[in-house]
């Protein structure tokens, strides 16, 4: 006959060993440092979207969550490669600057005597990230809900457009890019850091990746023809950079004079 403790008696009959009060909130509260270990690493997607204004859900993945997460998703990339493009690009604005898609604010930082500037993104959240980035203190920013294919502006308003990983996500460049050229006045610049398709064997692979991607990221496209369709859109190319494996590029592209 097997003899059991008075302990295991006790608790098959329904009664439960109190712990100490201290005890108790340990278990009941995580500790500071799993805390702090859990807000610095969020759960967040193995593909981090390269930021659009396209459609902002993926699969249950709502707009806040998404726009929280973000910044810490793009931070590696960042670090190495988009930061020093943002550096240079986004000081060549000038005059009253439209940006598009702006995110949470990742190119704030750069711009330099622009006379004004208008920041979009269709995403509240986002838009509430970015108004608390740092920005030079004499920049006049307005901020907006606004979508890149429906842009709630005048014919003609502004001097310069801006746009960082916005065309990989929208649902279509094309009438993303027809609207940035009517808000652009006569030889106005559109200013672009995104990432293409890749030639060759990358390309393929980009191909492949893509559905899982729009997944997700929120609708981000690893294989659009970027530059193809700024020159479609009635642009003139000036200038194109590709670089890390040509797979991002920087276009300064101007919209035809209006002929004297």
């Amino acid at each position: 006959m097997k003899i059991l403790s008075r302990h295991r008696l006790l608790r098959r009959a329904g009664f439960r060993k109190r712990r100490p009060p201290d005890r108790q909130a340990a278990c009941a509260a995580p500790d500071a440092t799993q805390t702090a270990r859990t807000r610095a690493f969020p759960k967040t997607p193995l593909i981090c979207k390269t930021r659009g204004s396209g459609n902002l859900k993926s699969g249950n993945l709502k707009m806040g969550k998404f726009a929280d997460n973000y910044d810490t998703c793009m931070r590696p990339l960042e670090r190495r490669i988009f930061a020093a493009r943002r550096r240079r690009l986004i000081p060549l604005a000038t005059g009253d600057v439209l940006e598009v898609g702006g995110g949470t604010g990742a190119n704030l930082p750069f711009y330099r005597g622009v006379r004004s500037l208008t920041f979009t993104d269709p995403d509240p959240a986002m838009l509430r990230i970015a108004q608390s980035k740092p920005r030079p203190t004499d920049l006049p920013v307005t901020f907006r809900a606004a979508a890149a294919e429906a842009l709630p502006f005048p014919d003609a308003g502004f001097d310069t457009v801006v746009v960082t990983l916005v065309l990989c996500s929208v649902a279509s460049p094309a009438r993303a890019l027809a609207e940035i050229r009517r808000v652009l006045r006569p030889g106005g610049a559109l200013l672009a850091l995104e990432h293409i398709r890749p030639p060759g064997l990358l390309g393929y692979v980009a191909d492949a990746l893509t559905p899982l991607q729009k997944r997700l990221a929120a609708g981000c496209h690893l294989n659009r023809a970027t530059r193809r369709a700024v020159a479609e859109a009635g642009f003139v190319i000036e200038r194109e950079t590709l670089s890390a494996l040509d797979i991002v590029a920087e276009i300064e592209a101007t919209t035809a004079p209006t002929p004297s």
